[in-house]
């Protein structure tokens, strides 16, 4: 279950990172990043978790990049906005949660369609109050 935060938190959205590259693998938010990036690496049944291990086995570590503070109250959407910003077919986040953030993204461009005179995109509200 997703951590849910209070709305005067202040939560960190974090891309984690391909050393070499800066190929952006997992976002995601945390009140503490660098202890988020831990039970990534020790929590088997994260989504990262073989990933960080494989680079371990090189010796190398994830790039972990904070993306944005924002308060508890619009981090999850806000991260489900980065998750479709940032989509591809290596990124690590669960593909429910990029489809989630799909249909919210839709939802709220056919639900505001109406005060615009051009038809609206979906990708045009990402980055505006989410």
């Amino acid at each position: 279950m997703p951590r849910l935060y209070r709305n005067d938190e202040t939560v960190f959205l974090y891309t984690l990172c391909e050393p070499d590259t800066e190929e952006v693998r997992y976002v995601g938010r945390s009140l503490n990043p660098n202890a988020r990036l831990r039970s990534h690496t020790n929590d088997h049944a994260s989504p990262c978790f073989s990933w960080i291990a494989s680079l371990r086995s090189e010796g190398k570590r994830p790039m972990l990049r904070i993306v944005d503070e924002v308060t508890g109250d619009i981090a999850s959407a806000r991260e489900l906005g980065l998750i479709v910003a940032f989509d591809s077919p290596r990124l690590l986040n669960i593909r429910d949660t990029r489809d989630k953030a799909n249909r919210s993204l839709a939802h709220r461009a056919q639900k505001y369609a109406h005060l615009r005179s051009a038809p609206v995109q979906a990708d045009h509200f990402l980055g505006e109050g989410i």
